[in-house]
């Protein structure tokens, strides 16, 4: 399923402002089918666009431009996950059916691990 969460907040911003699609495309200099796709999420607005947005919406650049962030953030997740071999992700898999207390478990061993792993490192190249 797309992520839409940028689309929706600038179609509630143009609503509660009463503007129509019209007005915000001629205000930004684009066509109205345009800005139709930004809210619709078939486009994602270039930073320029989302710096006008927050000039004509009222609000700071960082309220549009999170959506981006967390969306490439989201993204990376994702491609992150896929680069994994079968044995991580059946851990990841393992991990996730774990209740609070086991997760909790795991992570400690797993800091402690690393760290144990870490300190061996050191110490071989002193």
């Amino acid at each position: 399923m797309k992520d839409n969460r940028l689309g929706i907040y600038l179609k509630n911003l143009r609503k509660e402002k009463g503007f129509t699609q019209k007005y915000v495309a001629e205000k930004l200099g684009i066509l109205r089918q345009t800005y139709s796709h930004y809210e619709t999420g078939r486009i994602i607005p270039p930073y320029l666009m989302l710096c006008k947005l927050s000039e004509l919406y009222s609000i700071p650049i960082e309220n549009v431009g999170r959506f981006i962030v967390e969306k490439e953030r989201t993204e990376k997740q994702a491609e992150s996950y896929l680069s994994l071999n079968q044995e991580e992700k059946e851990l990841i898999n393992y991990y996730r059916c774990l209740d609070e207390i086991g997760k909790a478990e795991m992570k400690e061993y797993t800091e402690y691990r690393n760290w144990k792993a870490n300190t061996v490192k050191e110490n071989k190249g002193k």
